[in-house]
């Protein structure tokens, strides 16, 4: 009964982030929409578009495209009213993905082109490297792999530079992108 609305927003939004990190997409939508709630209840909108960002993703990978799309388009929204440039990318590059699920590679390279743009823009070297992954994928999906190798080599270029030690997500990111690049290769 003490606690902090915002403090428990917070609490609300990373233990479903664990959860999607564990693919656990029913357990991550409980505690984002219960966000959510506690959101609306006090009228707190500052961690409301993450929480739509992220209800988005769980949408995406349980193939609620039409979901995703809405809590997508909530979320940038408010991002943009935010101010939030580097949410307003990567909200981007995620309708990006939506229309690579429904079929829609024209529209899909448009947003991650754009979200790359705009990564750009702001400074995020790692939001670039996701979003030329992004394309990468999209080119061996289209068996373009002369454009899927320019990305992919991009992403790997452009992981360099983070000068991280990778683990855990970040490795598989990077392993991710080498083994896309691999088959890209091989079709050569």
């Amino acid at each position: 009964e003490n606690s902090n609305p915002k403090e428990l927003i917070s609490v609300y939004l990373s233990i479903g982030n664990r959860y999607v990190e564990k693919d656990n997409y029913a357990e991550a939508m409980k505690y984002y929409l219960g966000g959510i709630d506690l959101c609306e209840e006090y009228g707190i909108k500052q961690k409301l578009p993450n929480l739509y960002n992220n209800l988005g993703i769980v949408y995406l990978n349980t193939n609620n495209t039409e979901k995703a799309l809405n809590l997508y388009s909530k979320a940038l929204d408010l991002f943009n009213e935010q101010g939030d440039t580097m949410n307003v990318a990567g909200t981007t590059t995620n309708i990006g993905s939506i229309y690579i699920q429904l079929g829609q590679n024209e529209i899909a390279e448009t947003y991650y082109q754009l979200g790359y743009d705009l990564f750009e823009r702001y400074g995020s070297i790692e939001g670039m490297a996701h979003s030329q992954l992004k394309l990468g994928l999209l080119d061996l999906y289209k068996n373009d792999y002369v454009g899927a190798q320019k990305h992919l080599d991009t992403s790997i270029e452009i992981q360099k530079e983070l000068e991280v030690i990778y683990s855990g997500s970040k490795s598989f990111f990077l392993a991710e992108t080498h083994i896309n690049l691999g088959i890209a290769l091989l079709n050569l």
